[in-house]
């Protein structure tokens, strides 16, 4: 089987950008500006037509493209994954979501 390669896409505030730039990920995005969803909006649509593979998206970000990922979901596209990062204390892991969502049971801390 062959070994397939997929790249990592982030967006995120432009505090946190500065460290994946840092550590190496080129696809990273943060607004440039106070008015940022049309920019938003089209950098998201890009990095799903160039196929990425997982698109890590600051939790207040993603509600500027809930809809896109959601249709994505509807379609039932492998990829790319969307993986929201929380950005506050008391925002549920996505992790913990994700899994809950795909076997239907919610995994606690300290259950396994």
């Amino acid at each position: 089987m062959d070994d397939v390669e997929m790249e990592v896409a982030i967006a995120t505030t432009e505090e946190m950008a500065k460290g994946f730039l840092l550590a190496g990920f080129r696809r990273v995005w943060y607004p440039p500006g106070e008015d940022y969803t049309q920019s938003l909006r089209e950098w998201f649509e890009r990095q799903v037509k160039d196929e990425v593979g997982i698109i890590f998206i600051a939790s207040r970000l993603y509600e500027k493209v809930k809809d896109m990922a959601e249709r994505l979901e509807r379609e039932r596209r492998a990829y790319p994954v969307v993986v929201t990062i929380p950005e506050g204390e008391g925002e549920e892991d996505p992790i913990r979501r994700i899994i809950k969502r795909a076997i239907g049971i919610e995994i606690r801390e300290g259950s396994i």
